[in-house]
């Protein structure tokens, strides 16, 4: 494959490590993870469990490029929020954005399975997709729960959890929101 524009693409996608989320940053996280950090870590995530998820039906590989393709329409419109009292714009007119973004980014860097990847994850119907949903959503939990732990009088961490539950749907996602559940109640037991 010869990229049509490698520097260009890569500055582009390059943003990213310097993006910060922007659900961290309207709750007052000082210093809050980047999009990059966050793609990185759920593909992370999937390798610490990939036999796992092997025997759940999913591609791994696929689903670790999943995980790190999901986010770069972001590179063109920003982390935008959804489904959230800080929603900044309609599910439907972020899937629009992004999409648009996502098949531009394919169509620039030559590589169309980034947005056959992200289409993949946006429906959400098959197995590989429903694990990096589920990562997704775990690695964000994650990052409240390690938030809470530094800023613990940030109710808003606690919402994070309480907000995000019942997009898990598989049972290993399901056991490591529970993991997750159960420190971020005895961290605040303990407080």
């Amino acid at each position: 494959m010869i990229m049509k524009d490698f520097i260009g693409f890569n500055s582009l996608i390059g943003k990213l490590k310097h993006l910060p989320r922007s659900g961290w940053v309207r709750s007052g996280v000082s210093n809050p993870e980047t999009v990059a950090a966050h793609s990185w870590r759920v593909a992370v995530l999937i390798l610490e469990f990939a036999d796992e998820i092997r025997s759940m039906g999913a591609d791994v590989n696929r689903a670790v490029k999943m995980a790190l393709y999901h986010d770069l329409g972001e590179s063109v419109i920003g982390d935008l929020i959804v489904m959230h009292k800080y929603a900044q714009i309609s599910v439907q007119d972020k899937y629009t954005k992004e999409s648009v973004a996502v098949k531009g980014l394919a169509d620039e860097s030559g590589m169309a399975e980034i947005y056959d990847l992200w289409s993949e994850m946006e429906d959400g119907q098959s197995a590989t997709a429903l694990v990096v949903r589920d990562f997704d959503i775990i690695d964000m939990l994650l990052q409240a729960y390690e938030y809470l732990q530094k800023y613990p009088d940030f109710e808003i961490l606690k919402e994070f959890m309480e907000n995000n539950i019942a997009q898990v749907k598989t049972e290993l996602g399901q056991r490591l929101l529970a993991e997750i559940k159960s420190a971020q109640d005895e961290f605040l037991a303990d407080k």
